[in-house]
């Protein structure tokens, strides 16, 4: 029973109308590459779908390795050198297939679609750095002006070497044409520096102000409800609440918010891949 309650709780919590509408239909289900969309796609589109198909291929592999003796004696006798091997057998989407969004790419340089290639190209490319920093200096070079920063300025710091991805976020905290990009900037600047154990008195001094000023000033916006986290929680994710919105896209990647689906039960699955 306690499992049951929780997780209608969750449900109701995560449906943008609180309860769902007796009667309404469920969302669609889909499942594996066939039901992705073939057609008139845009670049950005159709290589957003080889790269989901990609995932769901190295998905299957990864599965079909595991049942093999080779593997299994392997993770029996914890023998790490031939599991490394086994695995490297099955090449990782951001390895086989990202490295030829790049030339993609350079077929729309200088457009908005382009950008879009290249900040997802840093979004998913996880372990292969390189292939982050060649996206990342595209980037910097002809779409240091779009609002695309905002997601992957957290990463910068994990990706760059230490001093280029500070002078990069200093640069965007000051010079960014979007107000919410050079918030988000000043944000990962003042968090980066507050990590630094080589950072000064007077430099964390200067950072915990900075961040005090986005609670206060900027309550509502994203490093604003990160800063004011559990508030935001007690106040806005308890059960029973409409949940507040999410906005992102979609598996085709098409633009999406979860606002679309009132009226239904809605699962919300956080997961992350580090």
């Amino acid at each position: 029973m306690k499992t049951t309650l929780v997780l209608w709780g969750a449900l109701v919590l995560l449906s943008p109308s609180g309860l769902a509408q007796e009667g309404s239909a469920p969302l669609p289900v889909r499942e594996g590459s066939k039901a992705l969309p073939e057609g008139d796609l845009s670049t950005f589109e159709n290589l957003h779908r080889q790269f989901v198909e990609a995932k769901v291929r190295f998905s299957e592999k990864l599965k079909q390795l595991r049942t093999t003796d080779r593997y299994r004696e392997a993770l029996k006798k914890r023998d790490m050198k031939t599991l490394r091997a086994l695995m490297a057998e099955v090449p990782r989407p951001e390895k086989s297939v990202l490295p030829g969004f790049l030339e993609q790419a350079k077929q729309v340089e200088g457009s908005e679609e382009e950008a879009k290639i290249l900040f997802y190209v840093l979004s998913n490319s996880g372990r292969e750095r390189e292939l982050s920093k060649k996206a990342f200096e595209r980037l910097a070079a002809r779409h240091f002006k779009s609002k695309g920063w905002g997601p992957v300025l957290r990463a910068l710091p994990w990706i760059l070497p230490k001093d280029r991805a500070k002078a990069f976020i200093a640069r965007l905290a000051k010079e960014s044409p979007h107000a919410e990009i050079r918030l988000m900037a000043q944000y990962v600047a003042a968090t980066s520096t507050l990590r630094n154990r080589k950072a000064s008195k007077e430099e964390k001094a200067e950072a915990r102000k900075i961040l005090d000023e986005i609670k206060t000033k900027h309550p509502d916006s994203l490093p604003g409800l990160s800063l004011n986290g559990p508030k935001f929680i007690q106040e806005h994710l308890q059960v029973g609440m409409k949940a507040p919105e999410i906005v992102g896209h979609d598996v085709y990647g098409k633009p999406m918010k979860l606002s679309d689906f009132a009226g239904r039960v809605v699962v919300i699955d956080f997961w992350g891949d580090w």
